[in-house]
């Protein structure tokens, strides 16, 4: 029998809209949002005894890697996206030390004097992109950082071939998010666990009480 090798995971990122953004440029009553979608290797520290500077930098989340930008929608805030432009395959999808990757897409406003400003961002596990699906995400601020931000994106994924992490390894203190606010169209299996994307229950009716 011809040996098939498995076929290779790809995961593919469309950035389709927002809604209800943050208010940038008060002059023109609108913002020029954008956004950025790339990846990053969760930082698993013991910030409790850390104080001043040290601590700050700590606190910072980490850097990009494999980063993508949308183009920029003009004057607006409610901005749409989508298409060819704003899709993104990674093929594989990003991992560090055999470890997967999480995945950040950060909200920007094009500054015309050649400053971006911050809008909001959407923090996504391994477990939760590793799944087909497309959901609006309420968009949060940095870690550590006093930040206003409104509004939602709507991003829509799709995973091939693709293997969620454990739990115990996607633990807040590593810097991940909120999970989708409001789901849609979801891509389900017959005797999936709930809330753990991919995996099979392995749960049954309990076994018979042995007669007294």
């Amino acid at each position: 029998m011809e040996y098939s090798p498995p076929p290779k995971p790809s995961l593919t990122v469309c950035v389709k809209a927002g809604r209800n953004l943050k208010l940038v440029n008060r002059m023109t009553a609108s913002s020029d949002p954008f956004c950025k979608v790339g990846f990053f290797v969760p930082e698993f520290q013991d910030k409790s005894k850390v104080k001043g500077w040290i601590s700050q930098q700590l606190r910072a989340q980490p850097k990009l890697s494999y980063v993508n930008n949308t183009t920029v929608a003009s004057r607006t805030l409610q901005p749409t996206w989508g298409g060819r432009a704003n899709t993104f395959t990674f093929e594989p999808p990003p991992v560090r030390d055999c470890i997967p990757m999480g995945m950040r897409v950060e909200v920007w406003s094009k500054g015309r004097s050649g400053k971006d400003e911050f809008m909001g961002q959407v923090v996504l596990k391994p477990q939760e992109y590793a799944r087909t699906f497309e959901a609006w995400h309420t968009l949060t601020s940095r870690p550590g950082k006093n930040e206003r931000t409104t509004g939602e994106i709507l991003i829509a994924i799709t995973a091939n071939n693709m293997v969620t992490t454990s739990r115990e390894s996607m633990a807040p203190e590593a810097g991940y998010g909120r999970p989708p606010s409001v789901p849609a169209r979801p891509h389900s299996s017959a005797g999936q666990a709930p809330g753990v994307p991919g995996q099979v229950s392995a749960t049954g009716p309990a076994p018979a009480a042995a007669p007294g």
